[in-house]
């Protein structure tokens, strides 16, 4: 390619030996310009990141040539045993040419990486700071228990719900620093063999990057984009987290929350295998769940096993200083809207059931959140 100042700039991709790194194929331009060109005054080295998060070995050299003072760029970058050179010289009297060069280089980007993340080389740009977070002040779960206990849904949803796949969810919570994505778990990308794990790595990606849903950050890493993050990051590093799992004559339909207190994340598990996520004000929450559990009529006693037609276990989980709290309780509702406890009988086999209302349920939920 030719630069604006009228730079000829070389690429060139090829395979290299097993075991060649960046430094290695850089040492070999400059071994190659050395021999055209005996008078070389001085070389410069520096790291350069590629957008595709590979680390390249950059080497600057000064020579003559024909009685004049001459710049070389020579870039060398490994991956996967493929080579990716840059090359270009150009006179020294050329002010332009090293940022032309700098914007052509941090622009390549190669889809051999599953994921463009800092390549882990001593070389390498530094990793991120941890995002873990710290355990929220008491002081604001109170002040969002006080909406929890009166709030009434509307069945509306505070953001507009986009839908996954499992294997997209899996790539942004790796981006984030994450092992896994909540309702994903780590094993779906563990389970895949190696030959099918990257190339569903590199579609994945692919695709995410067509669409402007990620891109390379400064560092070299890769990035959310900006109103995406806002959902994942919530729902990868939450505060607080309940898992609602309803099971009923036509099988099991599973929704997680994640919550902090200025923002929470609701993912729906379809039975297509996809994944719906929702960014809802936090004060929703209770009272989204506390609706799925019971209806405005329900009437009646339910404390007979035949009568039960849906159950519903409600997980929950904060942190509170080193501590982790929460609890699980389950819910039994009966064909006429009737509500019941449901524990574990001693032997395992069966429920016990302990009736309730619907303003029981609501205090239970309460009682498995933290600020009480």
């Amino acid at each position: 390619m030719r630069s604006p100042s009228g730079t000829e700039i070389h690429l060139k991709l090829g395979r290299v030996p097993e075991g060649w790194t960046a430094a290695a194929v850089a040492d070999d331009l400059e071994s190659a310009t050395r021999a055209a060109f005996s008078a070389v005054n001085g070389t410069t080295s520096k790291t350069v990141v590629l957008r595709s998060g590979v680390v390249g070995d950059d080497r600057r050299l000064e020579f003559d040539r024909d009685g004049a003072a001459w710049v070389a760029r020579l870039v060398g970058s490994v991956d996967g045993g493929l080579a990716l050179t840059v090359r270009a010289s150009w006179p020294a009297t050329n002010g332009e040419a090293d940022g032309e060069l700098d914007l052509a280089v941090t622009g390549l980007r190669l889809l051999t990486h599953p994921l463009p993340l800092s390549p882990s080389v001593t070389q390498a740009v530094a990793a991120p700071p941890s995002r873990k977070r710290s355990p929220v002040d008491a002081s604001r779960w109170a002040q969002l228990r006080a909406c929890w206990a009166t709030s009434v849904s509307d069945g509306g949803t505070s953001g507009q719900p986009t839908r996954w796949s499992a294997a997209e969810l899996a790539v942004f919570a790796t981006i984030l620093g994450s092992s896994s994505f909540p309702t994903v778990g780590v094993e779906l990308l563990a389970s895949l063999p190696e030959a099918a794990l990257t190339p569903t790595l590199e579609w994945v990606t692919r695709s995410l990057l067509a669409r402007r849903l990620i891109e390379p950050a400064a560092d070299g890493t890769t990035k959310i984009c900006a109103d995406l993050e806002i959902v994942m990051e919530v729902a990868v590093f939450p505060d607080l987290t309940i898992f609602v799992e309803r099971f009923d004559p036509h099988g099991a339909t599973r929704v997680w929350f994640g919550v902090r207190p200025d923002r929470a994340v609701q993912i729906a598990a379809p039975i297509d295998g996809s994944r719906e996520c929702a960014l809802l004000d936090p004060a929703e929450v209770v009272s989204r769940i506390h609706d799925g559990l019971t209806t405005p009529d329900g009437t009646g006693q339910l404390d007979s096993e035949a009568d039960v037609v849906a159950l519903t276990r409600i997980t929950t989980a904060w942190r509170a200083g080193e501590l982790i709290r929460g609890g699980t309780f389950a819910v039994a509702a009966g064909a006429d809207g009737a509500v019941a406890f449901a524990d574990p009988s001693a032997d395992s086999t069966g429920w016990q059931l302990r009736p309730t209302d619907a303003a029981g349920v609501h205090a239970t939920l309460l009682e498995h959140l933290p600020g009480g």
